[in-house]
């Protein structure tokens, strides 16, 4: 058995195992044994089961985090006479590259949304709502320089929104949606926000 294949082996077992049961309540023991291999080689790997979460998830949830930033910051240096009027479809159209992206890696962010308690990733979807938060208090800025002027919102309720989009549009993975209904329900979702966010701002 390669060095290669005893690392797939164990990715795998791990994968099953955290999907089952959590990152908390998984069994490094059981891991290690579905994965057909000692605690040593275990070992060998990982330095614990935290590590082995890691390696499962880290890459693919934190480059959707790093891209969406990405996207928040080309709109915010975009035009700021023509920003209102192209938001709602500049969104939309990043949406679907979000669904696209999240169902080329579901495992990794179904591990992520529905049990990552103990894991060091729970505060996830915080960090997405972070980036929301700070670039639409960047665009009501921009809209004033211009002036342009809107209604900015409480900061309570801006997270209270930003909360309940996050974790509606997270449903896809909770729910298991397929990739078409996953790309139906997002639009809606985003159109759905996207009237509160211009009633609220007077736009």
């Amino acid at each position: 058995m390669t060095d290669k294949t005893t690392y797939t082996r164990i990715l795998e077992s791990g994968k099953q195992e955290f999907l089952k049961k959590g990152f908390r309540d998984a069994s490094l023991r059981t891991i290690v044994k579905n994965a057909g291999v000692t605690t040593g080689a275990f070992y060998g790997y990982f330095k614990g089961k935290r590590e082995l979460f890691e390696a499962l998830v880290d890459e693919p949830v934190m480059y959707l985090k790093d891209r969406y930033e990405e996207h928040q910051k080309t709109f915010d240096e975009s035009n700021p006479n023509e920003k209102t009027s192209a938001m709602e479809d500049y969104t939309t159209d990043h949406m679907m590259w979000y669904i696209k992206y999240i169902y080329e890696h579901f495992d990794a962010f179904k591990l992520i949304i529905n049990d990552c308690e103990g894991s060091g990733y729970e505060d996830y979807i915080d960090q997405l709502m972070e980036i929301e938060y700070k670039y639409t208090m960047r665009f009501f800025e921009s809209m004033k320089d211009v002036g342009k002027p809107v209604q900015e919102a409480d900061t309570k309720l801006m997270n209270s929104m930003n909360y309940a989009f996050f974790h509606a549009l997270f449903e896809i993975v909770r729910r298991d949606m397929t990739q078409e209904e996953a790309e139906v329900y997002t639009r809606d979702l985003s159109r759905f926000f996207y009237a509160g966010w211009k009633e609220i701002m007077g736009l």
